[in-house]
């Protein structure tokens, strides 16, 4: 059973173990360089729990693929930065895509008229999802750049944050509830 939702600022925790079980490729692409345990660590604990948004693919407790949206400062701003990640076994199934589609309309609901995303030039993968999106591509030395224009909010983004949160309690109430199998002893 799997459900997309947005995490509590008490459940980063789950992030961070979804970016430290990144192999070191996607790590590599996920922060546009090299980085270990500790700089991993430092960026999930050193997230504003109050502005960072992160919608996250979750399956049977983990966090598979994250999307965390991040205000510029000052506070008010009406951009952000956007980071998507979804784990190796998990890509290629449209997770990605969906994961950013929830973070645009998040933002779009907060009023924001802008959304950064930075890559590696090589991601390919984050290339295809801005294009889908009709992000304008930058290249900067070996990075891309992909601006997202937002709209206002209107009745059917609201609508369809509201579904996507209703969505998700079901799923996680259905999740708590069902029951584990047990494996069998001998």
């Amino acid at each position: 059973m799997n459900v997309i939702r947005t995490l509590l600022p008490t459940e980063f925790d789950l992030l961070k173990a979804h970016l430290l079980r990144l192999d070191r490729d996607d790590r590599r692409l996920r922060f546009t360089g090299q980085c270990d345990d500790d700089t991993v660590a430092r960026h999930v604990d050193g997230l504003d729990r109050f502005r960072a948004v992160v919608v996250a693919w979750i399956e049977d407790g983990r966090v598979r693929g994250a999307a965390e949206l991040l205000r510029f400062d000052p506070p008010g701003a009406q951009r952000a930065e956007l980071a998507v990640t979804v784990e190796k076994n998990w890509q290629d199934k449209g997770i990605g895509t969906d994961l950013l589609r929830r973070s645009l309309t998040i933002a779009r609901n907060r009023r924001l008229e802008q959304v950064f995303m930075i890559c590696l030039a090589e991601n390919g993968r984050m290339r295809r999802i801005a294009d889908k999106f009709r992000g304008r591509l930058i290249e900067l030395d070996g990075e891309i750049g992909a601006t997202l224009d937002l709209l206002a909010p209107d009745g059917f983004s609201l609508l369809q944050e509201a579904l996507d949160v209703g969505h998700a309690a079901v799923g996680s109430a259905f999740e708590q509830w069902t029951p584990r199998r047990r494996p069998k002893i001998a």
